[in-house]
């Protein structure tokens, strides 16, 4: 990865550059019309961030979605889990890192640092990925060619091998699924299921509380056009928040999240 053609990559949406140890580098400043009523930036905003960088380096290492195109397979993001420090205001300045942190038979592990401009961290991100068949539409074991390392530093780690099921729900909101929702692969982009996720969670708390924390597990894809709810139940003590959102014509769960806040 230290070939001119690698360091002079210019990246898709994002001033990205090649650090000496293979991990790439992003600048972004937050716009005002990527903040809500608090003024501050939305959580679907540092998810665009992110899923931007994971786009930029697996161009870069040759794994990419032309790439992924000629076995008719395509990346899907399984789990995240984002813990942000702090809240960032419009015209801040981040930057973020991201490396490939590790892989198995079907998931690739990819992770995060979020700094400002003078290099404090603000949050870190850690994901899991697999190969969708794009006929069968199903998960696919992942070449071996694929470019991840076995072992490498993970900025967190999940807990647990899934996040909890939600059993019983206080709270619901209603939510139709839009064609400009989609993604390049044709389905629900990841993002808007993590804002989805946290529609149904009542104003009481959103006025008493800070989110900082998110562990979301990506179960179902979601087409367009489709009747969704989103459910959450209050744990007050250890403040948490237990969250799904499932398809009203066959019940089936698309996302488990679980959710922290001050």
């Amino acid at each position: 990865m230290q070939s001119n053609n690698v360091l002079n990559y210019e990246g898709h949406g994002a001033n990205v550059s090649v650090e000496q140890d293979g991990t790439l580098l992003g600048s972004f400043r937050i716009r005002v019309d990527e903040c809500g009523p608090a003024v501050q930036a939305r959580l679907g905003t540092l998810a665009n961030y992110l899923q931007e960088m994971a786009w930029n380096h697996a161009e870069l290492l040759g794994y990419g979605r032309e790439s992924l195109l000629e076995a008719n397979v395509a990346w899907v993001m399984t789990r995240m889990r984002l813990r942000l420090e702090r809240a960032l205001l419009p015209g801040t300045d981040i930057r973020i890192r991201t490396w490939p942190s590790g892989r198995d038979k079907y998931l690739a592990y990819r992770d995060f640092v979020i700094m400002d401009r003078g290099g404090d961290e603000v949050g870190r991100c850690t994901t899991a990925w697999a190969h969708m068949d794009l006929e069968e539409r199903r998960m696919v074991p992942l070449q071996e060619s694929a470019p991840f390392p076995v072992d490498a530093y993970r900025s967190l780690l999940f807990e647990g091998r899934t996040v909890p099921r939600l059993r019983s729900a206080e709270y619901s909101a209603e939510i139709i699924s839009r064609r400009s929702d989609l993604d390049v692969n044709g389905h629900v982009n990841n993002v808007h299921f993590m804002e989805w996720a946290l529609e149904s969670v009542p104003h009481f708390w959103v006025e008493a509380h800070d989110f900082y924390e998110m562990d979301i597990s990506f179960r179902q894809e979601c087409l367009a056009q489709e009747t969704l709810s989103s459910f959450c139940v209050v744990n007050e003590d250890k403040k948490q928040l237990l969250h799904c959102v499932k398809r009203c014509r066959d019940d089936v769960e698309l996302v488990r999240v679980r959710s922290y806040w001050r």
